[in-house]
């Protein structure tokens, strides 16, 4: 359904400081991009986008190929003070993080749960504020693809919601 090619794009794009979809103008910032499902796999994806871009190198995106728990004590903290490590001009300060996808950064909570489902949100939130910088999360929808799957919650603390449909041509 192309929701993890549309961040994709979308992150590169902003890391590049370029338009996305040719179209909407972006701001250019570091981004760190979690892949978390299907991680390794991801890099097929990134050299076509950057072929078809005509883009050498990507020098303001981060990977990280294993899910960041986000719901567990002490990650968000771990991982800013990893966004931190090393020489001062190495310090990380990135403008967007993607979480592809929700419920690979969910740490075992249950998605229909309000409570694991705000723990999850909130702390999304507190990153994205703590670092000034945009959180962008992948996730799935339900069986019948009429919405996102667990808690409502989650749409409620969303600021914008974007749902990918293929289409055959």
């Amino acid at each position: 359904d192309g929701k993890s090619f549309i961040a994709l794009d979308w992150a590169m794009c902003v890391s590049e400081g370029m338009a996305w979809l040719e179209r909407y103008k972006t701001k250019q910032a570091p981004v760190v991009y979690v892949a978390a499902e299907g991680g390794r796999g991801i890099k097929k994806r990134v050299e076509q986008w950057m072929i078809h871009h005509d883009v050498k190198d990507l020098p303001a995106m981060y990977w990280l190929l294993d899910p960041l728990n986000v719901r567990e004590p002490g990650v968000i903290e771990e991982f800013i003070e990893e966004m931190h490590a090393g020489p001062v001009d190495a310090h990380l300060n990135p403008g967007m993080i993607v979480l592809d996808t929700l419920n690979r950064s969910f740490s075992g909570g249950d998605e229909n749960s309000s409570k694991d489902m705000g723990e999850f949100i909130n702390n999304v939130v507190d990153l994205a504020k703590l670092k000034n910088m945009t959180a962008l999360v992948v996730h799935h929808t339900n069986a019948t693809g009429t919405r996102e799957r667990g808690h409502g919650s989650l749409r409620g603390g969303a600021e914008a919601m974007i749902k990918c449909t293929a289409e055959k041509n």
